[in-house]
Formats: C-alpha cells, structure tokens, sequence
C-alpha cells in the first residue's frame, strides 16, 4: 500500500496496491530495499497478514522473470512533474533543428549529445506523463515512468551495443520492455 497523505500531513493507508507476493506466496521484491512508513492501522491481506504502507519497493528481477537489472516502484507527490522534468533532455534534442529522428508507431528516438539514444515511449499506462528511456554503453534505462498520477517506476536492463548503434532498433527494445514491465505490473496493482 502506497497510502495517501491527509489534509493533516499524515500518511494513512489506502493508497495504490502492488503485490508483493505470487501466487505460491514467494516474495517478489527485495525486502531489505523496500521502505516501509510508520502507519498506526494497516490494512490485513486475505490471508490476515497485515499490509504494510510504503515509500518504495525493489522487486528481484530473477524472482519477477523479466531480463531486467532493477525495477523499482516509488511513491510522489506529482509523478507528472518529475517525468516532465527529467524529459527535458530528451525533448530539447527533439527540437534540434537538423537533428535525426527515428519514428516508429510506439517510438520517437534522437541520437544525443555524447553518444547513444534517447527515446519517447508511447505509454501503455495511459495519460500524458511522458515515458523516456535513455540507452548507452549497453544498457538501457528508464529514469521515471508514471504507474499512475503518485507512482512512478524506474527500470534499467542489459542491451547488446549492436543494438544501441541503430536507433531504431533501440526505440523497439525500449518499446517490447516498456510492455513487459506493463504486463507485469498492471495486474499486481489496484487503487482503493
């Protein structure tokens, strides 16, 4: 549970759910990175284990099954803001007159600055909070997606350099791991 802030400035539980757990009842996450809240009454699951309220949580990429290094899930305040803000880059090489682009139906990919690519990534969650992903030197990162309006996820996975040296390549990458982590998440969470 994510929990919601109060007009008091207190964190109570009812916020996003994200399951923690498959169904055998094997943690998926990392427990000793995950940060729990303080809350007084927690919510109880179906088995009558209570629900912890949290700030973050890291799930184990060998226990979710995805070919992904990290996949962490935090609590904001905006989650819109801090997209906006850290697609700035991405968008100002956009907007370089003369700059390459790479346009696929799920992607929009330009070169940047240094070396590798920067990508836009039609978003399977929906909204406008802008999805972006950054590639180089063999991996890939995504430094903020919107789960929803107070969650935002960051993912970063293992990519050949083959495939960073073809922008188009990379913008369909982006756009098959951004569905993963879709498919994985979207049934595991739930708002009350």
């Amino acid at each position: 549970d994510f929990g919601l802030k109060g007009q008091d400035g207190v964190i109570y539980r009812g916020g996003t759910l994200l399951r923690a757990e498959n169904t055998n009842r094997e943690a998926l996450l990392i427990r000793e990175r995950t940060t729990c809240l303080d809350v007084a009454i927690l919510a109880k699951d179906g088995f009558g284990n209570p629900v912890p309220v949290v700030s973050s949580i890291n799930y184990d990429p060998v226990k979710i099954g995805l070919p992904l290094d990290a996949l962490r899930v935090t609590g904001a305040q905006s989650a819109q803001t801090i997209a906006d803000e850290l697609a700035q880059d991405h968008r100002e090489h956009v907007a370089r007159a003369g700059s390459a682009r790479f346009q696929g139906v799920q992607f929009l990919c330009v070169p940047m600055a240094a070396s590798g690519v920067s990508c836009q990534i039609v978003s399977p969650f929906g909204g406008s909070i802008p999805l972006i992903a950054t590639c180089d030197a063999g991996q890939c990162v995504l430094p903020a997606f919107g789960l929803n309006a107070q969650l935002l996820v960051r993912a970063s996975w293992s990519v050949a350099p083959s495939v960073i040296d073809d922008p188009n390549a990379v913008g369909q990458e982006v756009s098959k791991m951004v569905q993963q982590i879709h498919d994985f998440l979207a049934p595991l969470s739930a708002s009350l």
